[in-house]
């Protein structure tokens, strides 16, 4: 079988063939045939017989089942957070016996085993949510095919098949064991099971039967009925009856069957309809395998377009019906079709992408998303699963359609995941900044900013300041970091024109951290244009604090401090030296410090140049870190803090 591995698919690698790899099954084109509506029934074929058909204790019986499996569910869970000793495990594993008993009451549980699911009365009665770490798949792969319980079970019993279930099988100490094995060391008298002797009687392994469509129905023509392997369980040694059969498919299977638009031509499409008759998701990953091998055999571009056609239908298929888990399964498949023997073939490679292609364009995006859009979503897992295989590719169309989300919990579970989804194209999805709204925004540039990407992060605050909403253009000026600034002097530049106070600010404090001749002219500059009388006195203190960090202009601001006083003097003008007493005192300008001494002494005093002035000569007499929290006060709070009252 191929790899299961998967790598990135790069779905813009063109389309190419082996010429030595022929057709496997040539057969003359098919003529035209009627469409099978809007949405076909290629889905039903995966489907086995429904409810309806079932009697009323059968039913029942079903119900009780599920009911027993969602207690299950529970146990595991329960044991999984407190560990198989805690209190709380004893009484789910009553809770579990109790509704297993109930349903007992019906009669014998029999239980067919799948890769993915328990069945009963050929309906599924447990899922498996993670088929790599569960025990369904476990079961399957070491054989089991079938499980029976019998009225009677004692809890001890039970208690012995869910620590079979609990069983952690990546212990060194299981390394020899299986499923069966460990089953069989339980001697169980009320619960027997069937395995397979050889994967031979379950599936055809040989490589004639390997993804031909004639080969698998020769194959299941040949074998006939197919029974059930004979067990190693305590029912087989007790002399049960042999289980009844897991398949049939007779010519009368086929001819029953129409052809849909979905067929590659109308021949292959019987044989494959007759393939489907099987009630088993394994029936879907093989149907897939074929098409896909056929798709790699065929040198028509026309075929070839049909074929991918047909998986995209499938996936369409099964998003309308809201089947995630089964569309993960669809996709995982898919991935891995990458080559026999553990290799990968480009072709296989150039095919997959192909196929994938389709789901990651806006349309298919578009509508998974809205499937999942639902309070009642049972599948987040896959779908969080499915967003995860669709990148890189889709990432951007992702990244823009889960802002549209409604239903909190899918979108704040998404949203959690942006980082992983758009890891690596963080630069292509920034110009969503321009639009989003505020909480999207937040989310998307707290993603961009974890990157550590300096050209993503520049890229994100360019498209933040196109943002109508100042808190994401605040938010977008947050995420430039070290060397981004030096490479963004424009940006923040321009934001010291932006028409939001808090956003002014935010530039303001990021271009004080910078000691630059560029930027200490461009402050200088702003301050000493006219328009700067209208600005507040908070931001007007901000700049000339981040003026006075950024370069040396110490005179200028001595003739402030100096320029006027008294009646004459404006409000405006009051303001500046107020400003220029401050950035004297950030600056440590000793020479200041009888100016500062001077304006307290004043029978005549302005109230803003003396608070500034007496604020200035403690400033200058604290220790560092009391003048580091000052000066973030400045920068964040808009104030002048750690004034001690006057004495006398």
């Amino acid at each position: 079988m191929w790899s299961a591995g998967h790598a990135s698919i790069d779905a813009t690698v063109p389309i190419g063939f082996d010429p030595r790899l022929p057709m496997s099954d040539p057969r003359p084109p098919a003529p035209p045939r009627p469409a099978a509506g809007p949405t076909g029934d290629l889905v039903k074929l995966f489907e086995g017989p429904t409810e309806a058909a079932l009697d009323d204790a059968q039913r029942h019986q079903v119900e009780q089942a599920r009911e027993a499996f969602r207690e299950l569910e529970k146990l595991l869970k329960n044991t999984s957070l407190y560990g198989p000793t805690h209190e709380s495990t004893g009484r789910f594993r009553e809770r579990f016996y109790d509704t297993l008993k109930r349903c007992l009451a019906e009669g014998p549980i029999e239980l067919r085993v799948g890769p993915y699911t328990f069945s009963l009365h050929e309906q599924v009665v447990y899922e498996n949510p993670t088929p790599d770490k569960n025990f369904v798949y476990k079961f399957y792969v070491d054989g089991l095919r079938r499980i029976v319980i019998d009225q009677g079970l004692r809890p001890a019993e039970l208690d012995d098949f869910v620590d079979v279930l609990l069983l952690d099988w990546d212990d060194p100490s299981l390394f020899e064991d299986d499923a069966v094995t460990v089953l069989w060391s339980k001697d169980f008298d009320h619960l027997s099971y069937s395995v397979v002797e050889t994967f031979d009687t379950d599936t055809q392994e040989h490589e004639e039967f390997h993804f031909t469509i004639a080969g698998v129905v020769s194959a299941v023509r040949q074998a006939g009925e197919t029974a059930v392997a004979s067990s190693q369980s305590r029912a087989a040694r007790k002399g049960r009856p042999p289980a009844s059969p897991e398949a049939s498919l007779t010519d009368g299977n086929i001819e029953r069957i129409e052809a849909t638009d979905f067929a590659m031509d109308e021949a292959e499409f019987r044989t494959l309809r007759g393939l489907l008759g099987a009630n088993a998701r394994e029936t879907l990953e093989k149907f897939i395998e074929i098409a896909f091998r056929v798709r790699l055999d065929e040198a028509d571009p026309a075929h070839v377009a049909r074929i991918d056609t047909l998986f995209d239908r499938i996936a369409q298929l099964l998003l309308k019906r809201g089947r995630l888990g089964d569309l993960e399964r669809l996709l995982r498949k898919v991935l891995t079709l990458r080559g026999p023997d553990f290799t990968e073939r480009p072709q296989n490679i150039d095919a997959i992408g192909h196929i994938f292609h389709r789901w990651t364009a806006e349309p298919f995006i578009h509508q998974l998303l809205q499937t999942a859009d639902t309070p009642d979503l049972a599948y987040l897992p896959s779908l969080q699963a499915i967003c995860a295989l669709l990148v890189p590719a889709a990432a951007v169309t992702l990244a823009r359609e889960i802002a549209h989300l409604q239903t909190p919990l899918v979108r704040q579970t998404l949203f959690a995941q942006l980082p992983s989804l758009i890891s690596g194209r963080e630069g292509h999805v920034a110009h969503l900044l321009a639009e989003a709204e505020a909480n999207y925004a937040h989310v998307l540039l707290k993603a961009i900013g974890q990157a550590g990407n300096d050209d993503a992060r520049g890229r994100a605050a360019e498209y933040a300041m196109k943002n109508p909403d100042d808190s994401v253009r605040f938010e977008g000026l947050s995420v430039l970091q070290g060397g981004d600034v030096l490479t963004h002097l424009e940006l923040l530049f321009s934001a010291l024109e932006d028409d939001t106070k808090k956003v002014r600010s935010k530039a303001i404090h990021i271009l004080a951290r910078i000691r630059s001749p560029q930027v200490h002219e461009r402050l200088m500059g702003q301050i000493q244009e006219k328009g700067f009388a209208h600005y507040a006195l908070d931001e007007k203190r901000r700049y000339y604090a981040a003026a006075a960090l950024s370069g040396d202009a110490d005179q200028w601001f001595i003739d402030q401090l100096e320029s006027s006083s008294g009646f004459l003097s404006r409000k405006h003008q009051d303001e500046d030296r107020h400003c220029a007493a401050v950035a004297l005192a950030l600056r440590m300008n000793r020479l200041a410090i009888p100016i500062f001494q001077n304006e307290l002494r004043r029978r005549i005093r302005n109230e803003v140049v003396f608070e500034a002035c007496r604020w200035a000569l403690q400033h200058v007499a604290h220790d560092r870190e009391a003048r580091t929290r000052q000066l973030y006060d400045i920068f964040f709070r808009g104030e002048l803090t750690g004034l001690e009252a006057p004495h006398g």
